[in-house]
């Protein structure tokens, strides 16, 4: 867990993006839009583009038994799906954003994770 409502520790995963080995029960979702996703992404990542979904057509689309992970380019559009759920009342305990400026190329990706927002 991170320091604000619902982030995840981010250097922790990075460490683990990196180092290929994140947990298999964790489930990153990229909630790019699918061109952005194209180009390159987190190995593992599946894409959603959130922008366009309510919170229930969000919550449906997650996969289910996983803890999810949203990221984006640059953190905000992964703690807007987020926020959108809480907003929602959904049980968001496992679900989470990272909030880090992320950029790949196929599946190589530089990360940089965002100071803790308090």
């Amino acid at each position: 867990l991170g320091s604000a409502d619902g982030s995840v520790d981010g250097e922790s995963l990075k460490k683990a993006i990196l180092e290929d080995k994140v947990p298999s029960y964790i489930q990153i979702v990229d909630v790019t839009a699918p061109n952005e996703f194209k180009n390159g992404y987190i190995k593992g990542a599946i894409n959603i583009e959130t922008s366009k979904l309510n919170a229930k057509e969000l919550l449906e689309k997650l996969p289910k038994n996983k803890t999810i992970v949203f990221n984006c380019t640059a953190g905000g559009r992964s703690i807007d799906a987020w926020s959108k759920l809480n907003d929602e009342k959904v049980d968001t305990s496992e679900i989470y954003y990272f909030d880090a400026n992320i950029s790949c190329k196929d599946n190589n990706c530089k990360i940089d994770v965002n100071e803790p927002l308090l």
